[in-house]
């Protein structure tokens, strides 16, 4: 995968993270990175540049996981909030020992 210059605006990387790729492939660089400081593959003159962009996509992915999260919430208050709006059904004793499209 073609590494993207690191953005020195933070609106800029946000960007250029949502259009280009989401939050897999900005792991799977995460990995790249990390694969390179181990191996120590990585140019002594990149290293800091590398480490930026870590940090950069670390910050993202964790934003990313946020706010999913929340969308989430979100959606299972929505449903719930219609499941209560929803008049109870009563089912026949003993239905949850039924088996999957069993009939009562």
């Amino acid at each position: 995968m073609r590494r993207a210059e690191t953005p020195e605006n933070p609106a800029e990387l946000q960007q250029g993270l949502e259009k280009d790729f989401g939050y897999d492939a900005a792991m799977q660089e995460l990995d790249e990175i990390l694969a390179e400081i181990e191996d120590d593959t990585v140019d002594m003159d990149m290293l800091t540049e590398r480490v930026h962009r870590a940090s950069e996509l670390v910050k993202w992915c964790k934003d990313k996981i946020t706010k999913t999260q929340m969308e989430i919430e979100h959606i299972v208050t929505e449903l719930d909030a219609a499941m209560s709006d929803t008049p109870v059904v009563q089912y026949p004793s003993g239905l949850e020992e039924t088996l999957p499209g069993q009939t009562w």
